[in-house]
């Protein structure tokens, strides 16, 4: 056992001092990759500037509760609770 933690000791001194004394190589300096403009490659599309989601939360009812927190929403929309507590 001790034979095998020396040698083992021995081996990480000498990884490490290797490691310590090497000199990184530098990354050679390129230019950007160019592509080429074939069928293969799709253009870019213009997105669209409002969706029907975005233009549905304008229309959103806004207000503020008594403990003044924001809502959005009607106030007498149906809403559930279930609590998933363990403290009962």
């Amino acid at each position: 056992m001790p034979r095998t933690f020396f040698i083992f000791v021995a081996s990480l001194a000498m990884f490490l001092t290797a490691c310590a004394s090497a000199t990184p190589t530098p990354i050679p300096a390129t230019s950007a990759p160019t592509r080429a403009a074939s069928a293969g490659v799709p253009t870019p599309v213009a997105l669209p500037t409002s969706t029907p989601a975005v233009a549905a939360l304008d229309n959103l009812a806004q207000s503020v509760t008594s403990e003044g927190h924001y809502a959005l929403g009607r106030v007498d929309a149906p809403v559930t609770l279930i609590d998933y507590s363990d403290f009962m």
